[in-house]
């Protein structure tokens, strides 16, 4: 039965206000699909223009995500909060507990990887350059897509000099409880520094389907340059560039005042 709009409000505002009522109050569930634009028009009898533009204001808000040839659905789970401060803890990886985990605290253990794809490449000019090597040096690649149950989160490709982490576990798909680095560690490095560099960019049409994104959703890319030191010697240890849908993640960031 059509819900006619009240005028109080511009049309688009007052959409996106009953159905974020609807979501909030329980009534379209996590993961429930919306009713499609067209239902949404007849609903409202409201344009394409004005229904597109409340759908919109819901997806700024994470409470929906679109699904290319799906529909529109509720966001199943909170954004993720990465707290730069609170990641790097060398206690936890040592106890099986990776940075990614860390993230979602209680909710570590549903955190899994797959799309794992590991080999050992030469290094091109952007990555010797972060890493540090002569051009053409050899590094292990990692490549794997992270996931929250079913909820796609990540795509991260890593770069370890081949020299240090060939031979290791961290050259192998399955690096272990706590990752590469805790491999890393156990070999006798020890990280000191971790340097994050993070842009906002729109993503490919590969990165929109593998993150199942909402069209036109921005795109964080944290470029992290993780250092350590063994023996006196001081290298980059992890070169990794790290894709997070905007619409699923807050970076949190604490410094102390110098």
């Amino acid at each position: 039965m059509p819900e006619p709009l009240s005028g109080d409000l511009p049309a688009y505002q007052e959409i996106a206000d009953r159905l974020r009522a609807r979501i909030v109050g329980g009534d379209l569930g996590a993961g429930a699909r919306l009713p499609s634009e067209m239902d949404l028009r007849a609903l409202y009898g409201s344009s394409r223009e004005t229904v597109r533009k409340a759908l919109a204001i819901l997806k700024t808000e994470g409470l929906v995500v679109s699904q290319h040839g799906r529909g529109v659905f509720v966001q199943r789970r909170g954004r993720v909060r990465r707290s730069a401060a609170d990641r790097y803890v060398r206690s936890a990886w040592h106890s099986g507990i990776s940075a990614g985990q860390t993230d979602l605290g209680d909710r570590g253990p549903e955190l899994r990887a797959d799309m794992v794809r590991v080999e050992t490449v030469e290094a091109d000019a952007s990555t010797a350059e972060r890493v540090g090597i002569p051009l053409g040096s050899r590094v292990v690649r990692r490549e794997r897509r992270y996931l929250q149950g079913d909820r796609p989160l990540q795509l991260a490709v890593s770069f370890l000099p081949a020299d240090i982490a060939g031979g290791t576990r961290a050259a192998e798909p399955d690096s272990g409880p706590g990752g590469s680095w805790a491999r890393l560690e156990e070999s006798g490095w020890r990280f000191t520094v971790v340097r994050e560099e993070v842009e906002s960019r729109i993503p490919t049409f590969d990165e929109t389907t593998l993150l199942h994104m909402s069209p036109g959703s921005p795109l964080f890319v944290v470029h992290r340059i993780a250092t350590g030191e063994r023996l006196g010697e001081t290298r980059v240890l992890d070169y990794s560039a790290i894709s997070l849908p905007a619409e699923l993640h807050v970076l949190v960031y604490e410094s102390a005042v110098r």
